[in-house]
């Protein structure tokens, strides 16, 4: 196989060079070739077959890889070449109290919830780029010990989550590498198996696929989402939108001579460099999700390689974890989290912290209907009681609650809501119907919500 990718790939640089001819000699490396100077500004460029083709597109801008740096010193380097973005505040994890007091200072009635409104919020910044011709990246930051937060960006990229989506990136698969001095075989990725299943549906390749991530990702198998990962194959190929591995083979760092221990934040870069690298096969604009650890989304991490007009939204994902010493575990003792909810940080203008309801983060919501009764004619409302003296916050408005109902009538629309009671802040999205009436009852004690929705008297 590795024989057959390594032809594959000369015959396409040679086709590329064919139609650069006379005009630009800058070309991707072969696999172990010292490279050259890096490409000017105007670079081949061949056109690009649709992402719905049988075959995988061929690049658009043919980026050289350098010789792949064997020392610390040589990695500093490298990175520092290529930054292009500032790095500040540089990497740290985001805390339980930054996000509590970020979300302080935007008001807790202000926050977004729910999922639609969670990812058109995103949308909105992917919709800006296309209006600029730029590109766009999300950044959908992980901690490595959740499925939950897996399992909600496979739902973003979903058919019912983001519209225009050109790639789909998963740090959990690895992507071909071209580095200078380093063979074939150890910098090898997932590149062939992925458009194989994506663009031609083939079982064999996904077979291979699960059995490479199996054996390279533990991750995912201690906490059970691997699943979840190959599932973003499946989605590919149902929405037709291209998927790639982005890390950097196991054989490659290790060439590298950086200890994932002592040298692990330059390793993170170098990482971060050959996803970018490894993108360059793909046309712009790119409209690219991408799912990665936390330590990448933050300033100092992939987007400081990003050219400073590409649009990025970062998301630190938070939620679906255990223990007592986790972020979770800290944000529960202030808040219950009834639905998704976006708490924009203040490093950023599209930086947010997402918060996810969980056994942790949550409440215990006991939701019922009202058996089907067919809806009554005029508006909505909603009626609000809580156990202790607290407020309630929604559509603009601060009102008062307590043991005995209180009637809010609204118009039919979906509302991000907060009640603040016990020391606790409920936060959460709900949808009101036309000729509806949504009953609540909330006890911060046993951080309960009874939640029913009734027709309207």
């Amino acid at each position: 196989m590795g024989l057959r990718r390594d032809i594959s790939r000369s015959l396409l640089v040679l086709a590329v060079a064919a139609l650069a001819a006379g005009s630009c000699k800058v070309r991707k490396p072969k696999h172990g070739e010292t490279p050259g100077t890096e490409a000017p500004a105007g670079s081949a460029q061949v056109p690009a077959t649709a992402p719905t083709g049988t075959e995988p597109a061929p690049p658009m801008e043919l980026a050289v890889w350098p010789a792949l740096p064997r020392s610390a010193t040589e990695a500093e380097a490298l990175v520092r070449k290529r930054t292009l973005r500032p790095v500040e505040p540089a990497g740290h994890e985001t805390t339980a109290g930054e996000i509590l007091r970020a979300a302080e200072a935007a008001g807790w009635g202000s926050l977004l919830a729910g999922e639609r409104d969670v990812v058109e919020r995103i949308q909105f910044v992917l919709d800006r780029a296309e209006r600029g011709g730029r590109d766009a990246y999300v950044l959908w930051g992980t901690r490595h010990d959740s499925a939950g937060q897996v399992a909600a960006f496979r739902r973003l990229v979903g058919p019912g989550g983001l519209r225009g989506l050109t790639l789909v990136v998963a740090e959990q698969y690895m992507a071909d590498g071209f580095w200078g001095g380093v063979d074939a075989g150890e910098q090898a990725g997932d590149d062939g198996e992925l458009d194989a299943f994506v663009l031609r549906g083939d079982r064999d390749a996904f077979a291979r696929l699960a059995a490479r991530h199996r054996a390279g990702d533990h991750a995912a198998w201690k906490f059970g989402y691997e699943g979840d990962v190959l599932e973003l194959a499946v989605t590919a190929r149902g929405t037709h939108v291209r998927l790639a591995g982005c890390n950097m083979p196991l054989g490659a760092q290790r060439r590298t001579g950086l200890a994932p221990l002592g040298d692990g934040r330059m390793l993170l870069r170098l990482r971060e460099l050959h996803c970018l690298l490894a993108l360059s096969r793909f046309p712009p604009p790119r409209r690219a999700a991408m799912i990665w650890g936390s330590d990448h989304v933050r300033p100092d991490g992939f987007a400081r390689f990003l050219p400073a007009d590409a649009e990025v939204v970062a998301v630190d994902v938070f939620g679906f974890r255990d223990g007592e010493l986790t972020t979770e575990s800290e944000l529960a003792q202030r808040l219950v989290v009834l639905s998704p909810v976006l708490v924009p940080l203040p490093d950023g203008e599209d930086r947010f912290a997402l918060l996810l309801p969980d056994g942790v983060l949550g409440g215990d919501v006991d939701r019922a209907g009202d058996g089907g009764v067919a809806p009554a004619a005029g508006g909505a409302a909603i009626r609000v009681a809580c156990s202790v003296q607290g407020r309630m916050t929604i559509a603009g408005r601060a009102v008062a609650v307590g043991p005995e109902d209180v009637n809010l009538p609204l118009d039919p629309d979906d509302y991000t809501f907060a009640l603040e009671a016990g020391g606790l802040a409920f936060l959460g999205a709900l949808e009101l119907r036309e000729g509806t009436r949504l009953a609540l009852r909330f006890d911060p004690g046993e951080r309960y919500v009874s939640w029913v929705e009734e027709a309207a008297p």
